[in-house]
């Protein structure tokens, strides 16, 4: 892939979780790395819960090739969360990594 195709700076996270004094779970995240990628939009969709109108939207990016990231994270875009739903090595060869992500707005 051609470095100028990986123009967005995003963060890894990863999520951290602590108890508090009383015995309460506290999710934070922690970032784990910033680096270069390709983020594409590929698919909104709308959907009800709670009796809310959500909208989900798809993302593709595509970054350098990191042996620590799985779908237990999350990528931090600008002021904006894709959760990562999938990770792919494309051709298994340990170049770059394709992340099939959700944004839910």
């Amino acid at each position: 892939m051609r470095a100028g195709r990986l123009r967005h700076r995003v963060t890894v996270q990863t999520p951290t979780g602590s108890a508090s004094a009383f015995g309460e779970i506290t999710n934070a995240w922690s970032d784990v790395a910033t680096v270069w990628a390709a983020v594409e939009p590929t698919n909104s969709t709308e959907r009800m819960e709670n009796e809310q109108a959500k909208t989900f939207t798809s993302h593709r990016v595509l970054m350098r090739h990191r042996s620590d990231v799985s779908t237990t994270e999350r990528v931090k875009f600008g002021s904006r969360y894709l959760h990562v739903n999938s990770v792919i090595n494309p051709n298994e060869q340990d170049q770059m990594l394709e992340l099939l992500c959700t944004e839910v707005g």
